[in-house]
């Protein structure tokens, strides 16, 4: 029922426009990044970059869902897969880097 359901939203143009202008916004996002840029604007861009992963991860948890093996015979969707891998693990690192500042900062004793 639910991979039915998936199946007909990640196969309808409608979402496939709606992840390339997801797709367009996240390049200019990137475009915006600059050296001795504020931090509130790097803040700013880590919140609407993670906002974009969480969009990405949940476009290809329900390909995964809905085309199952089918999902990796196709390159585009094995790219997406590495893309989104790649860029969880970079948010997990961020966080344990920060987790470990916190530590050594004693903020938490």
């Amino acid at each position: 029922m639910i991979q039915r359901f998936f199946f007909a939203v990640v196969t309808n143009q409608k979402f496939d426009i709606f992840i390339m202008i997801i797709i367009l916004l996240n390049m200019i996002l990137m475009g915006l990044e600059h050296y001795e840029q504020s931090q509130d604007f790097e803040n700013a861009l880590y919140v609407v970059n993670t906002a974009f992963i969480v969009i990405f991860t949940t476009e290809c948890v329900m390909k995964l869902i809905s085309l199952r093996l089918h999902f990796f015979k196709q390159a585009w969707n094995v790219f997406d897969f590495v893309v989104v891998v790649v860029s969880v693990l970079g948010q997990i690192c961020r966080l344990i880097v920060l987790l470990e500042i916190v530590l050594i900062n004693g903020v938490w004793t």
